[in-house]
């Protein structure tokens, strides 16, 4: 904590012997409280309620809190105290009062807003501009909107960096769009950059698609996954060419980028989500890559999303793609594999597949430059196959634990010094940061005191932003 705001915030001519501690000190004894705690301590007075708001923003910054109609919530505990500190909010009700009680508080630190399954009007809209107007990530999901979008939603959205759109049209899939710049321009997007060419049959949000033929001089990132009708009816090569400087593209395993022809890309993601394997979409999409020669090749680095590798043939092409930087699978896979370029995975353990005879340990020999792991339904023995063999992991998630780890209440005390001691062996290694669920951080730190050690440390999930490609809040 930075010393001289400690102390202007924390230190004032307060009676009670409480307020001659520093700022430090408040942070060490929340470092011990659950949210719910915390939040309780914030509602005894104003001076403390600022106390928990400053440790709330610096503990909890990728926190995932939802709006309902009286008030927003982590989970089941509502957090009303911390409007002003929190930065990714979602509204997944249409309830009129969740948007009453959004303009009625106090919300300029959000970075992030995710509106989900919503009736778009103008009263709704209006109740959330000021959100809009700060924002720099939008999410759109399933939305309705019986307008234009750019001109009554997106031009609110001064501060933008990110857009993402998944369409509601009952005709078609779900589309999903994404958009991110590190930085805004000078220059709005006025009508003179909109493409003079006939509009598309297929609406995506709003009366028509004019926002995607709209110029936007600082786009880096853009996403599009699943659409109910080919992408050739929308003007993806125009919105391409009007846009040449994005640098990270995501689309679905059968989706149409012949747009970018002319991109360099740094990265270029694909989702095979909720698509056969066995397909013919996947499996041209993976011919067509593989036969992509490098000079012709339009991406530096390749991410993969799925289900999981449900084919021999699927787990040789991507062994064969040596540009795979990251696999993010909601399944398991089918054996172990060598890819040494790998920096990133997510992987589903002890089930199906992976507890009929999967070695973990031949697995993690096959990543030798692993960096980041995300495990589902983790075991201990899993953690610690990567704890004892990967030199180069800093980063280590721990989404859950398989029931048969946890005890009756839902909880685990983790050997962190055991895992250090089992760490230091390994040559070279790297520190490794755990990230889990506060409940079983907490009942580790009581229980052991610590949570910090020279190659281990444990964090809550809640303190490093776990955001991705077709993810959302």
């Amino acid at each position: 904590m930075n010393e001289p705001m400690a102390d202007a915030q924390f230190q004032d001519n307060q009676t009670s012997e409480i307020f001659k501690l520093n700022g430090d000190c408040f942070e060490a004894v929340a470092e011990w409280l659950c949210l719910a705690d915390l939040h309780a301590l914030g509602q005894t007075c104003k001076r403390l309620q600022k106390v928990a708001g400053y440790i709330f923003k610096e503990t909890y910054p990728a926190a995932r809190i939802q709006c309902q109609r009286d008030g927003i919530y982590f989970g089941d505990i509502q957090v009303n105290g911390f409007c002003d500190y929190i930065h990714n909010m979602a509204i997944k009700t249409d309830d009129l009062n969740c948007f009453r009680f959004v303009d009625s508080n106090n919300f300029t630190l959000i970075k992030r807003i995710q509106i989900n399954k919503i009736k778009l009007t103008d009263e709704k809209i209006g109740c959330i501009k000021k959100i809009l107007n700060n924002a720099e990530i939008v999410e759109v999901i399933e939305c309705t909107l019986n307008d234009e979008f750019y001109a009554n939603f997106l031009h609110f959205c001064s501060k933008m960096t990110g857009l993402s759109v998944r369409t509601s049209d009952a005709n078609s899939e779900a589309t999903y769009f994404y958009y991110h710049s590190e930085t805004q321009s000078s220059e709005s997007s006025d009508a003179e950059n909109i493409f003079e060419e006939e509009i598309p049959v297929n609406v995506l949000i709003g009366t028509n698609n004019d926002w995607l033929l709209r110029k936007y001089p600082m786009l880096e990132r853009f996403e599009l996954t699943k659409t109910g009708f080919p992408f050739e009816n929308l003007p993806l090569k125009a919105f391409f060419k009007q846009n040449s400087n994005i640098r990270h593209f995501a689309v679905s395993m059968n989706g149409d980028w012949s747009g970018t022809d002319n991109l360099k890309l740094d990265v270029f993601a694909i989702d095979c989500d909720d698509y056969d394997t066995e397909s013919l979409e996947v499996a041209g999409t993976m011919e067509y890559l593989s036969k992509m020669t490098e000079d012709k090749r339009f991406y530096e680095r390749l991410h993969v999303y799925g289900y999981g590798i449900t084919a021999e043939w699927h787990l040789e092409w991507m062994i064969s793609m040596s540009e795979i930087e990251k696999l993010y699978l909601h399944d398991t896979w089918i054996r172990s594999f060598v890819m040494n370029d790998l920096k990133e995975i997510r992987i589903r353990c002890g089930a199906g597949i992976l507890t009929s005879g999967v070695d973990m340990v031949g697995m993690v020999n096959g990543l030798a430059n692993i960096e980041q792991v995300s495990l589902v339904n983790a075991s201990v023995l899993d953690i610690l196959a990567f704890i004892r063999g990967s030199v180069k992991l800093h980063k280590l998630r721990i989404e859950n634990f398989n029931p048969t780890e946890l005890s009756t209440n839902g909880t685990i005390v983790l050997d962190l010094s055991m895992w250090n001691n089992e760490r230091e062996p390994l040559e070279r290694a790297r520190k490794v940061t755990v990230y889990v669920e506060e409940k079983i951080f907490l009942a580790t730190k009581w229980a052991t005191r610590t949570t910090d050690y020279s190659l281990v440390d444990l964090k809550r999930d809640e303190s490093h932003d776990w955001s991705h490609d077709f993810g959302f809040l």
